[in-house]
């Protein structure tokens, strides 16, 4: 085999392998993510619940503390009321978190593949989660890990090495074939050496190396859409975090202390 076919078939391969690898990882990273925000979501429900609780304890002090201010005539019955159904919307309010944190429990047991598993607390701190970060710099680490990217990289290359395989494969192999023959009549035996070579004077495979040419065009034009789709996707995500820190950020510098 001339041309080093061999060579070139086995660093096709060599690719095709690897795509498949990263492809096999970009699926396990989907996997390990779609678990880390269904717990964060869980986790974001727990915690909600302990916030209305507190609320209606807070609500229920509020409609005893008029009641009281109504027996020594200091306030009006109108007071009160509006007490209770403060009290009555806080309770509504606990009843919805208690529904959405078992609603989160769900999502997070059927992505672990154990739904029949008993709703308990889980362990995490929302505040430690939230950090600062520069868009940039997260596109670059994105890039530089992707397996998604890795994927088509790997593609791209098998393309360069599958062009490199078509512009070889006009190369003629040498047949060889040794032939040892014994003659019953004479008692002879006799030995000859056959070498047949191909001459591709017509198919220089101009198809297959067009073709390959047009599959590095695509693969490359795939590696470009990929890494914008990633920042795409980075980018909705980073507004989505940008405003939820922003809502923690006031929650915690103003209001929660101003309805304290």
């Amino acid at each position: 085999v001339l041309g080093k076919k061999l060579h070139l078939n086995r660093a096709v391969v060599e690719q095709e392998i690897a795509q498949a690898e990263a492809e096999y990882a970009a699926t396990e990273r989907r996997v390990r993510t779609d678990v880390q925000i269904a717990f964060y979501n869980l986790l974001l429900a727990q915690r909600r619940v302990e916030v209305t609780r507190d609320l209606v304890g807070i609500a229920e002090k509020a409609v005893e503390a008029s009641q009281t201010l109504l027996k020594a005539e200091e306030v009006g019955p109108v007071a009160v009321l509006q007490s209770q159904v403060e009290a009555n919307m806080a309770h509504i309010l606990l009843q919805r978190a208690e529904n959405a944190r078992r609603g989160a429990w769900r999502r997070l047991t059927s992505v672990v593949g154990a739904p029949d598993m008993p709703l308990q607390e889980v362990a995490g701190d929302i505040e430690d989660a939230a950090r600062d970060y520069d868009f940039e710099e997260l596109f670059q680490t994105l890039v530089s890990t992707s397996p998604e990217l890795a994927a088509a990289f790997s593609a791209t290359e098998r393309a360069r090495w599958s062009l490199s395989r078509a512009e070889v494969e006009a190369i003629p192999n040498v047949n060889a074939q040794v032939v040892v023959q014994h003659d019953n009549a004479t008692g002879d035996d006799v030995a000859g050496v056959q070498i047949g070579i191909p001459l591709p004077i017509f198919n220089r495979n101009q198809g297959g190396i067009q073709q390959a040419v047009g599959d590095i065009v695509t693969a490359e034009q795939n590696l470009a859409r990929i890494e914008m789709r990633l920042r795409d996707r980075l980018a909705a995500v980073f507004q989505d975090y940008a405003d939820a820190r922003v809502q923690v950020e006031r929650y915690s510098a103003q209001i929660l202390p101003q309805a304290k």
